[in-house]
């Protein structure tokens, strides 16, 4: 009752409470991955090919918050700190003739292989 009394406007309830230490990220992208019927999944920055994550256009990447992290038996999997809508992975079919596949990563993780595979997508797009 206290979280949802002191949320800010405008900020989602989950994310508020691993801010407020109710719960942690893992535990948030846990219920999340049930949620959607996604799988979760932990990918550490060095294990992701930098073919992999440069399968896609920059300015998708930035957009979407999404990393390509590898391709495997014709499907590219991204990751993601969010659902994506099903109209969302359809227009990803433009950019490649893989399969597109969604796996849920924490937005820790996101942050971290972007970083690392992709330190030109900065927040702000320069």
């Amino acid at each position: 009752e206290e979280a949802i009394a002191t949320k800010p406007a405008g900020t989602p309830f989950g994310p508020w409470l691993v801010t407020r230490g109710v719960i942690s990220e893992e535990e948030l992208y846990e219920a999340m991955s049930l949620q959607h019927a996604l799988p979760l999944e932990f990918v550490h920055p060095w294990d992701v090919p930098r073919s992999a994550a440069r399968a896609l256009p920059a300015h998708v990447l930035r957009e979407l918050e999404i990393v390509p992290i590898r391709s495997d038996n014709g499907q590219l999997i991204i990751g993601s700190p969010d659902a994506l809508p099903e109209r969302v992975l359809e227009a990803l079919g433009q950019y490649t003739t893989l399969t597109i596949r969604v796996a849920l990563i924490t937005r820790s993780n996101y942050e971290s292989i972007r970083a690392r595979c992709l330190p030109e997508l900065s927040a702000t797009g320069d």
